[in-house]
């Protein structure tokens, strides 16, 4: 009897949980969105969209095939793929500005071999090097990615990576095959969660493969396949922001009608599920002009550069797209701006801030560091995307606010510093006739020219010192009140 009326209450759980989540398209962008969805089932459908990126600028011949880039540092970082002569042993990749694209840093890899770079990714700690192009006879066997530590790569332009060695389970055959026939070439790799994740590069069928391993050294890892998508293209570049937005470059077979025409276009994966990215919304954004799309970059989650490869008749080039028409609506992007204003009234410093969208504000600080400190430090927790706070006992000096805030998907955003004299409040200590007077609630220490202390002791209101009895020199009175400001006299007797 009580195991039926354990399985009845069951049951009746189960039925209300289903009731209680409605499958379908949760995108307002979509043609079909239902806004009585509140599960996201993967089946939105977009409207054909084509868009015209912006030019940003022409790399150099060097980077004539841009294969994978990151924006990383307010710089780029870049390589080309393979090389006419062959594999190249301490190959490099480049960091360049990202409004002239001049190149200004050339970073050595040492002990990387450059058989067929073709992306590069990043996580907190490391840069990620994608040694995996399999297109010309579909047969290697030492697929690699090296990873570079960014400590490393922030102090040095010769840097030595780890090797994380990988192969696909599936592909059994290693027969050499004609060019751009196989299905396990790979261009694009991000990194989330302790994760490699690639994106596999079907010459045949025209789709993309899911795989994911460790982001460890070690032995050679066996991907794992999690899905199969038919982009009806070549997928040649991947970056995520967060773990929340991914975005896919590509284009259309060009060897269908070469040398031309061939549609360049995006992927934007988002809402998805676990590590499935394309149980999400997968909402494909095309890109006028015919040239090989072959990189893509987050600057932010509403900002990317693309990067396209030189051909016979278009020269290579650097361009950017705004994203911000095609997810502001389905969810929240990271704070654009903050503002920060202070005022002194009466030695204590009024702050005033406004932080936008306020919608995707999370929580926050109002920091403060003094001349003699060499971190901020939290002095108020923010209640809101706006308000203001006083604060009243600010140490005398030159004194810097900034705010700390952090976003619905917790990253941190910072303020610009904003500096405020405090003055001193000097008419606090007095000496005339051989008498030293402190004016105020506090502590007062007197100080040799030597370094010595005279005395230290607590005034209360007011304190009235004769000194004649002190050795003939100079002397340093120091008086700090209950907020912790001080200030000085010297005097000489």
């Amino acid at each position: 009897m009580r195991i039926w009326l354990f399985f009845i209450v069951c049951s009746i759980g189960l039925v209300n949980d289903l009731h209680a989540q409605t499958p379908g398209c949760t995108d307002p962008k979509a043609s079909n969105y239902n806004p009585s969805a509140t599960q996201n089932n993967g089946s939105c459908l977009y409207a054909t969209t084509t868009i015209t990126p912006t030019f940003k600028f022409t790399p150099p011949s060097t980077l004539d095939e841009l294969s994978g880039m990151i924006f990383w540092n307010d710089k780029i970082y870049c390589h080309r793929d393979n090389y006419d002569a062959g594999p190249v042993n301490n190959a490099p990749f480049y960091e360049i500005d990202t409004t002239s694209g001049a190149i200004t840093r050339t970073i050595t890899v040492n002990g990387g071999t450059n058989v067929d770079w073709e992306d590069i990714a990043q996580d907190n700690d490391y840069v990620y090097i994608g040694d995996f192009g399999n297109n010309v006879s579909g047969n290697r066997t030492d697929l690699k990615i090296y990873r570079i530590s960014k400590t490393a790569l922030a102090a040095s332009s010769t840097v030595t990576p780890d090797v994380i060695e990988f192969q696909y389970p599936e592909q059994t055959n290693f027969t050499a095959a004609s060019g751009n026939t196989t299905d396990f070439d790979c261009e694009a790799m991000i990194v989330m969660n302790n994760k490699i994740y690639l994106f596999t590069k079907q010459w045949t069928t025209e789709q993309t493969a899911l795989y994911e391993i460790p982001n460890t050294t070690g032995t050679k890892h066996a991907a794992t396949l999690i899905t199969t998508f038919d982009v009806d293209g070549l997928i040649t570049g991947a970056d995520n922001w967060g773990s929340s937005t991914i975005v896919l470059t590509g284009y259309t077979d060009p060897y269908d009608a070469f040398p031309f025409p061939n549609v360049r276009f995006i992927y934007l994966l988002y809402d998805f599920t676990g590590n499935n990215f394309f149980s999400g919304n997968k909402r494909k954004i095309n890109f006028n002009n015919s040239v090989l799309l072959e990189s893509v970059a987050f600057r932010n989650a509403e900002y990317t550069y693309i990067g396209n490869e030189k051909t016979l008749s278009v020269s290579q080039s650097v361009e950017s797209v705004n994203l911000t028409s095609y997810l502001n609506s389905y969810y929240l992007l990271p704070i654009s701006s903050i503002d920060l204003k202070t005022r002194l009234v009466n030695n204590a410093v009024q702050a005033n801030w406004n932080i936008l969208p306020a919608s995707d504000f999370a929580s926050g600080y109002l920091q403060r560091k003094a001349a003699s400190e060499s971190t901020f430090q939290n002095i108020h927790i923010l209640p809101g995307a706006s308000g203001n706070y006083t604060d009243q006992h600010p140490p005398a000096g030159q004194i810097a606010y900034r705010i700390k805030a952090k976003d619905t998907d917790g990253k941190d955003t910072y303020s610009k510093t904003v500096s405020i004299n405090i003055p001193s409040t000097a008419s606090n200590l007095q000496f005339q006739q051989q008498k030293l007077t402190v004016n105020g609630t506090g502590s007062l220490e007197i100080i040799s020219i030597s370094g010595s202390l005279i005395t230290s002791e607590k005034v209360n209101n007011q304190k009235s010192i004769d000194i004649q009895a002190y050795p003939k020199g100079t002397y340093i009175a120091r008086f700090t009140d209950a907020s912790g400001r001080s200030n000085s006299l010297k005097f000489i007797h």
